[in-house]
Formats: structure tokens, C-alpha cells, sequence
């Protein structure tokens, strides 16, 4: 997983510098350290799903990226894909894939799931064709999605944070489906 630490000043620091406050005189800012990840792993990924309090059902290297199956208190399942990752071992992935896949209920028109998706903007809300189970005779599956580029880093915190929106916005989605 690449990361990469950066000096920062205080709030205090950047007002003081700026000439809208006054310091006392000798005083400095103490400088923290903030850590940016430009890419995630396996090992990332199942920690944050854990450090959430989420029960990790999965996770695996394959096909090049790093998957974590996660369910939350709720019961919401959902998954964490590390995308663009260096092969073979799926290392240091510069983009996530948040994502839940619902289970067919029913057959919502297309113009519901649109409004869904319009309505979400911090998601994507999608169905598949309905063509798509035509040889197995499954109905079309439903899910929400949400991607994160990582190339020139954000901090873990971030990361969470998307990881908390994404949740709150797919239980939105699930909630509606099922009335």
C-alpha cells in the first residue's frame, strides 16, 4: 500500500501566517504529521471493514484486484474492490470500488432505478439487463456503486468517510426497493 506523510501546520499556524491573528510572540504551531494512502491492498481494505465494526465474510485476491465481503449490524452486504492494482499480488490499488449487489426483489421499471440513481448523486445506482439471466432464467440484479481514485493520495480518514456515505446512500437504495 503506498502512503506518503506530510508536515502540516495548525489551523492556529495557518491564521497566525496569514496576519488575521496574532500568536504571542516566540509561540509556534506544533506541526502534525498527516499520512496520505495513493493505494490500498488487501490488507487495508478487511481492516477498515473491521475497524467499522463490520463482520468480514470474505476476502481474497483474484483477478488482479483485492476483494473484501463485508456485512455491517444491519445486515447490509457489501463489497470493496481494489481496482488498478499492480499485478500480480493486487498491491497497491490506485482506485476502490465500493459496491452492494441486491438480490432481485421484484422487478422495479427502469425509470425508478433512474430516479434512484438521479436522486443519489454520491452513488451509482444500477440494474443489470434484463437479458443478462435470459439463459439461466434469473431475473435482472440491482446494486450501488461507488468509486474512489486514490492516485495522488487521501488520507485513511477519507477513505472511511466515503466508505460511511456510500453505506448511508446504499441503504437509501435498499430501503426503497423493498417497499
Amino acid at each position: 500500500m503506498g502512503t506518503k506523510t506530510v508536515k502540516a501546520m495548525t489551523v492556529c499556524a495557518l491564521v497566525a501566517a496569514s496576519g488575521v491573528g496574532h500568536a504571542p510572540a516566540g509561540a509556534e504551531a506544533p506541526a502534525t504529521e498527516i499520512t496520505f494512502v495513493n493505494g490500498v491492498d488487501l490488507n487495508f481494505l478487511q481492516g477498515m471493514a473491521e475497524r467499522q465494526g463490520h463482520v468480514v465474510e470474505q476476502a481474497v485476491n483474484r483477478l488482479n484486484e483485492a476483494v473484501v465481503i463485508a456485512n455491517t449490524a444491519t445486515g447490509l452486504r457489501y463489497g470493496l474492490v481494489g481496482m488498478n492494482c499492480e499485478a500480480p499480488d493486487a498491491l497497491n490499488c490506485s482506485g476502490l470500488q465500493m459496491m452492494m449487489i441486491l438480490s432481485p426483489l421484484g422487478e422495479p421499471p427502469l425509470d425508478e432505478i433512474n430516479l434512484l440513481n438521479y436522486n443519489r448523486a454520491a452513488v451509482s445506482v444500477w440494474r443489470s439487463p434484463a437479458e443478462a439471466g435470459a439463459e439461466t432464467g434469473a431475473p435482472p440484479e440491482y446494486g450501488v456503486n461507488r468509486y474512489m481514485i486514490l492516485d495522488h493520495g487521501v488520507t485513511p480518514e477519507n477513505i472511511e468517510v466515503n466508505l460511511g456515505v456510500f453505506l448511508q446512500a446504499a441503504q437509501g437504495v435498499k430501503e426503497a426497493f423493498e417497499r
